[in-house]
């Protein structure tokens, strides 16, 4: 790149080719537009219930009223789990 600016003398040259891009990078901080850590999901009221209700109504589609034990033992395991760690706004 260098000789591609060599119309502007050595000195000039090399500010615009190396010093003066090095000096621009160094003045620009640094900037993340997200947070790697953590999950941010968004916060809706009421979201827990619904998915509770809509997988036990489902279930009890399938299944009958009153539920199996193994069933409602484990719709519990895997609703607990999935409200627990705030995935239920993904429903």
């Amino acid at each position: 790149m260098l000789e591609e600016f060599a119309y502007l003398g050595e000195e000039a040259a090399k500010r615009v080719v190396v010093t003066d891009p090095i000096r621009l990078l160094d003045s620009i901080e640094p900037l993340t537009p997200f947070p790697y850590e953590g999950f941010y999901a968004p916060k809706i009221d009421g979201v827990d219930e619904e998915i509770r209700e809509s997988a036990f109504g489902q279930a009890r589609a399938v299944y009958g009223t009153p539920l199996p034990g193994i069933i409602e033992k484990r719709l519990e395991k895997e609703l607990g789990a999935i409200i627990t760690h705030g995935y239920a706004v993904l429903y």
